[in-house]
């Protein structure tokens, strides 16, 4: 997201490294207050083409993944909605929670609490598919067919690293990525565990920066 959102980074958030293998994949977690009268992510769309009210939605700040999210959206369902930057995640879900704005599409740990506490609402997860963590909250591909946020850690090394070296590496990490304890840790997170080559890694960093790029470009983002 930076190599969209920062027009002159001092690197080249792919080339000028090597990609070893990405470890996880996660998404992000439609929230809206309890007083909202959408109840599901059916509901939710249903809401935003019909509502004859302004529409805001809140992040924890410009170009902060729930910010390209709520654009993504906005883009892919010809909706409207203010974004309502915060000061961090916590602001933002105090914001919410108070009724200052109507949805965010919050992390997933962060967001659960808050869930789980009857504080706000879940709506549906991010990412293309429901996650094991939850499983009764839809995706929102499900109502908008092809959306997808989806968040990921992944390991690089320098530049021109030496195979042999890329090999060995690829090789401890994968093993670990797919032992029963570290796919525990990523559940517990609302993230799944992901082990790939360093080519499919490398190309999908790619995939995801153009990705995000389009999406600055169209939503018209500025980062001061």
């Amino acid at each position: 997201m930076n190599a969209a959102l920062i027009a002159k980074l001092p690197y080249h958030a792919v080339n000028d490294f090597t990609a070893i293998t990405q470890m996880t994949a996660g998404g992000l977690l439609l929230v809206v207050n309890p007083s909202h009268p959408a109840k599901n992510a059916k509901d939710f769309v249903q809401w935003t083409k019909t509502t004859k009210d302004p529409i805001n939605f809140g992040s924890a700040g410009i170009g902060s993944g729930g910010h390209l999210a709520g654009e993504l959206y906005k883009l892919m369902t010809g909706t409207q909605g203010q974004h309502i930057p915060y000061k961090g995640t916590g602001p933002a879900i105090v914001g919410l929670v108070s009724g200052e704005y109507h949805y965010n599409f919050m992390g997933l740990t962060g967001a659960f609490a808050q869930v789980r506490s009857g504080k706000l609402r879940a709506i549906a997860v991010s990412g293309p598919k429901r996650i094991k963590a939850a499983p009764d909250v839809p995706a929102m591909a499900e109502v908008v067919p092809g959306f997808s946020v989806v968040g990921w850690y992944g390991v690089t090394g320098p530049a021109k690293m030496p195979k042999p070296l890329l090999t060995k590496i690829h090789a401890a990490i994968s093993d670990y990525v797919k032992s029963a304890e570290f796919g525990k840790v990523a559940e517990a997170n609302g993230s799944e565990a992901v082990t790939n080559s360093p080519e499919e890694f490398r190309q999908f960093m790619l995939d995801d920066m153009k990705k995000w790029a389009d999406v600055v470009k169209r939503a018209g983002i500025k980062v001061q």
